[in-house]
């Protein structure tokens, strides 16, 4: 069950109005996670540790809010299968077996050691990184200074003008230049590109899966941005990345996009673009299935372990997903994608919002298999020199 992290402060302020959030509420809050996955067992001890509430002393809003919240857990738990217990919590029980303590401060310092051993101790499901270092890669990655990742730009510029992401870009950021006026280049009433630049832009575009090419093939007279999606999502990203801007409903080509021109910053550019998509865009809008937060926070490891996967190497997408993202992530999402389909809700997010866009990079190769539902993907190479973890063991 999905649950927002508000409603789940909620739940323990009703619950424990005289105490402080539990660690895990108050890292999700931190870690600006909007919302987390509640397995069964938490959510029936919700629902019945709820109920026992006196809802006498309640303002209206809060009384009405428990309600629509007792109403969804009851949902949530009648739908929800009754499964095994989580492995770790089975481990936990496990080691608990004929142990006996003479004092709860004595069960107290068992729990810390343990847990202090397993933030240390390789694991063999999470390519043999321990806790303390996943959590870093979850909470620094890149983006904070003496965090594990280091992002690279030390490859040759003939790499990165070969990327599909900087071919588009620099076509966006030329076009826009030549059309523009003193105050930029007028936009759409709904603040898109104007078809005149995506008329320019259609001729060179580069599209590894294919979509975007057949629309433009297809016959039509008129092309506006928003039917081309990987130049809709990647104008979106060159404008969080700062090289354009929408001022009084003019696009501009920022004094950086500007410079991202000049030969030689072909590298830096696919670098920005990088840190840039997935740091800072909600890829949940790249599709139309749920949002995952769970999968957006844990991206750090699976571009870890794309790092570390074997040039020239080919896999399927499934494949692929069942490699490199999270085992909880997994674990979550193993849900047909749809009624019928062959493949998890897990696999089809991992390829929409992390093997397609790596495709842009060049990180992967997308291809075609006509005798399959699903494309592969073959490893170039790119990604073990742009994201670099020198710290870190080889999974």
């Amino acid at each position: 069950m999905l649950i927002s992290i508000n409603d789940v402060c909620f739940i323990f302020e009703i619950l424990n109005p005289d105490e402080s959030l539990p660690d895990f509420v108050r890292a999700a809050k931190a870690s600006k996670i909007s919302r987390i996955d509640m397995g069964r067992n938490m959510a029936v001890k919700f629902l019945e540790d709820l109920k026992k509430v006196d809802q006498s002393g309640l303002r209206n809003k809060a009384h009405k809010r428990l309600a629509i919240l007792l109403e969804e857990l009851e949902e949530a738990v009648a739908e929800m299968p009754v499964g095994e217990k989580h492995p770790a919590m089975k481990a936990f029980e496990e080691e608990l077996q004929g142990k006996n303590f003479s004092s709860h401060a004595e069960l107290q310092e068992f729990i810390a050691s343990r847990n202090a051993d397993i933030n240390e101790r390789p694991q063999p499901d999470l390519g043999n990184l321990s806790a303390s270092q996943l959590q870093r890669l979850f909470t620094q990655g890149w983006w904070q200074t003496g965090g594990p990742v280091k992002l690279s730009s030390d490859f040759s510029e003939a790499e990165a003008e070969a990327a599909p992401f900087i071919n588009n870009m620099r076509l966006v950021l030329k076009s826009i230049l030549a059309r523009s006026g003193p105050k930029g280049l007028k936009a759409t009433p709904t603040g898109n590109l104007p078809r005149s630049v995506v008329s320019d832009i259609a001729p060179g575009l580069m599209d590894p899966a294919g979509y975007d090419i057949c629309e433009i093939n297809s016959g039509k007279k008129v092309l506006n941005e928003i039917d081309l999606y990987s130049l809709y999502i990647q104008r979106n990203i060159a404008l969080v990345a700062n090289l354009v801007k929408l001022t009084n409903n003019h696009w501009q080509v920022t004094p950086r996009g500007q410079n991202f021109l000049q030969p030689g910053t072909a590298a830096e550019l696919l670098v920005t673009l990088f840190a840039t998509t997935f740091k800072s865009i909600a890829l949940d809008n790249m599709d139309s299935y749920p949002p995952d937060d769970g999968f957006h926070y844990t991206i750090p490891y699976s571009l870890w372990r794309i790092a570390n996967l074997s040039e020239g190497a080919e896999y399927a997408a499934s494949e692929l997903a069942g490699i490199v993202v999270h085992p909880e992530t997994l674990r979550r999402g193993t849900q047909p994608a749809f009624k019928g389909a062959p493949y998890t809700l897990a696999e089809r997010i991992a390829e929409s919002r992390l093997f397609r866009p790596l495709s842009w990079f060049n990180c992967l190769e997308q291809v075609k298999n006509e005798k399959s539902f699903e494309d592969n993907y073959r490893v170039t190479g790119l990604a073990a020199k742009i994201y670099r973890t020198p710290n870190f063991p080889k999974p």
